[in-house]
């Protein structure tokens, strides 16, 4: 927490230094693109990885004999959590499936929304559990939360006039990356082949475990 909270007073500082520095600017608007990029193949690499995990059940694995024997009020709040989630395979897959369709649709650009929408989604649930069971990677799951919202801030406004005023929602201007179209699509294959590549390793990974 201390080492958090210092990361945050330094990036306060940063931004108000940056602020006065180049207060002539008007926008950012190619690094934040840059930024979203950035955040997607981060969160997409994190919550894929959140989801192998549970497919192939060998995070949160059946409870063994000894913990089944053990007088619940010794177990702790992480072995509670671990035994209740290993207990059903079938809710363990479910919420990988989940958090692998959030990951997979959040590396394609277009599908960013929904796909953040879903790690949102999935990782405040994440978040919710570590939480009450005391799970140390609480912050981290917190973080990648905050990255997804981040990653629904430019349609948020849309989404809302949409659900609670049934507005009509136009579609988002096309803001390419580079001027030259063969750039932009050789990135859009890198973002595809990272995605594809995580995936596969991933899986690859977690499958070998099982």
């Amino acid at each position: 927490t201390a080492h958090t909270l210092f990361l945050l007073a330094l990036a306060a500082v940063a931004v108000i230094i940056w602020s006065i520095a180049d207060r002539k600017r008007l926008h950012y608007d190619k690094l934040h693109q840059w930024f979203r990029l950035y955040l997607r193949l981060y969160v997409g690499a994190a919550v894929m990885g959140y989801g192998a995990a549970k497919v192939f059940p060998v995070q949160m694995r059946e409870p063994n004999l000894s913990t089944l024997l053990a007088p619940f009020g010794d177990l702790a709040p992480t072995a509670v959590l671990w035994s209740f989630m290993g207990s059903s395979t079938l809710y363990t897959v479910f919420t990988g499936l989940v958090e692998t369709m959030g990951a997979v649709l959040i590396f394609v650009p277009r599908l960013t929304t929904i796909g953040a929408l879903i790690c949102a989604a999935a990782l405040a649930n994440v978040f919710m559990l570590n939480v009450s069971y005391d799970v140390v990677v609480k912050q981290y799951a917190l973080h990648l939360l905050l990255m997804s919202v981040f990653l629904i801030g430019p349609d948020l406004r849309k989404l809302g006039g949409y659900l609670i005023f049934n507005r009509k929602i136009e579609p988002a201007p096309d803001t390419p990356l580079f001027q030259r179209r063969w750039l932009n699509h050789a990135l859009l294959i890198l973002q595809l082949a990272y995605g594809g590549y995580v995936a596969a390793t991933d899986f690859a990974r977690e499958g070998q475990t099982f």
